[in-house]
């Protein structure tokens, strides 16, 4: 059984609108505000007879309106039937089931079964966002029937581009400081803990993702490792795969490659049938460039010399005030920030400047062998990676150019970016 088309006429936010539904899967979507939850609450009032976000029926009305109807089609005891539910703001709830006017609220109620949610599960919309979150952490491993189904028929058309499923799970342990890079971050929207896991996984589920890494050392991944086993250990076994994520900067000089290689074959000995995946993606391009600034002034204010660049940290190297770290400059020192403040004149201790609108768009502070004129180049190590793609093109800043310096000392240009590029974003 199944409801075949629902009709709202004056109901909350719907003036008149009429649904027609799928027999196996409905998916629906869209802003806040749009009346997603008003559209399960009217099917929902077909089975119970009840709206469960008001003890008020007429606050079920549209706004300004006297009267309301919710009307459904569907099969039920092997016959097509109509259920529909009158709303006013003056008189009891009608209801009429084919036609005829209902006596008794009880005679129709649960008649129809086919509800997305249970009636409880929409008192949800009453409780706070922790609540919501619980709810919807645990629906994920609720998947309706169908899902297996289908999944299971698309890999038997699709054998060359078979889908292994898995889901993402926080081990509630992570290695990473800041909060923004952190998935394992208390209230973290990334990742199911174990306490939201049924001990039967959802069927077509083969494997786990995890990902809690951000240049990390294969210590990090060991002590992440313990969490997982500790916390997951019971699901491992019955997995086909386990993939670790990335964050391993495994070509950083200071890596211990041998510890990497001994705790995955640690952890295949553990799970001898258990596929590992790792995604080491800045190790790759750990080290790949540098970027490269020019002065175009000096500025002081309060003793604190500032070297305003033809590049921005806000817009460029956004990773560095995230993080944030300081990086790298050629030919420089880097010093503690606050010493720009002390240093005397003939220390050359700088605070570097962006050239976009925003007064926070810098860092400091670096050492320089001589005083910084307009002209002079500033070169920030390995800054291609991230840099390339975190750019944004605040306030109108242009992207740097992309460029091959050739050992003979020809430059080769991939890409320059103009005025256009920035205006053609917003067309």
């Amino acid at each position: 059984m199944h409801i075949k088309t629902l009709k709202l006429q004056n109901f909350r936010n719907y003036e008149d609108a009429r649904f027609v539904l799928d027999p196996a899967v409905n998916l629906i979507c869209g802003e806040n505000g749009q009346g997603k939850t008003n559209l399960l609450e009217a099917a929902a009032a077909c089975s119970t007879m009840r709206l469960f976000r008001t003890a008020q029926k007429k606050e079920g009305l549209r706004f300004g309106e006297d009267a309301a109807f919710i009307c459904s089609e569907f099969e039920a005891q092997g016959r097509e039937n109509t259920l529909e539910l009158r709303l006013s703001r003056l008189r009891a709830m009608e209801i009429y089931k084919n036609g005829v006017r209902q006596k008794r609220q009880s005679d129709v109620q649960g008649l129809l079964k086919t509800v997305l949610f249970c009636p409880e599960d929409l008192m949800l919309v009453r409780a706070g966002a922790a609540a919501r979150r619980r709810f919807l952490d645990t629906a994920l491993c609720q998947l309706r029937p169908n899902y297996a189904r289908y999944l299971e028929e698309y890999n038997r058309l699709h054998p060359e581009e078979r889908v292994s499923c898995g889901l993402r799970i926080n081990p509630e342990y992570s290695e990473i400081e800041v909060d923004l890079y952190n998935p394992c971050a208390p209230g973290s929207r990334f990742g199911m803990m174990a306490s939201q896991l049924p001990d039967g996984l959802p069927a077509g589920i083969e494997g786990f993702h995890c990902h809690c890494h951000c240049e990390s050392s294969s210590e990090a991944l060991e002590h992440t490792l313990l969490h997982i086993e500790e916390k997951f250990g019971r699901w491992l076994s019955r997995l086909k795969w386990l993939n670790l994520g990335g964050g391993h900067l495994m070509t950083r000089k200071d890596y211990d490659v041998e510890r990497l290689v001994a705790i995955l074959k640690g952890l295949k000995e553990r799970y001898p049938d258990l596929t590992v995946i790792l995604e080491p993606g800045s190790a790759f391009a750990w080290q790949t460039g540098p970027l490269v600034a020019s002065v175009v002034d000096v500025v002081e204010n309060k003793g604190i010399r500032t070297a305003i660049l033809d590049v921005s940290f806000t817009c460029h190297m956004p990773d560095c005030l995230e993080m944030p770290y300081q990086p790298a400059v050629r030919n420089a020192e880097t010093v503690e920030p606050d010493a720009v403040k002390r240093a005397a004149p003939e220390e050359n201790v700088y605070r570097l400047g962006g050239n976009s609108c925003l007064s926070g768009d810098y860092m400091g502070a670096w050492r320089f062998g001589h005083p910084l004129a307009p002209g002079d180049r500033i070169i920030f190590e390995d800054m291609i990676h991230y840099t390339t793609v975190k750019t944004n093109m605040f306030n109108g800043i242009r992207h740097p150019d992309i460029a091959m310096l050739h050992s003979d000392g020809t430059l080769e240009y991939y890409r320059r970016f103009s005025y256009t590029d920035y205006r053609d974003r917003m067309c």
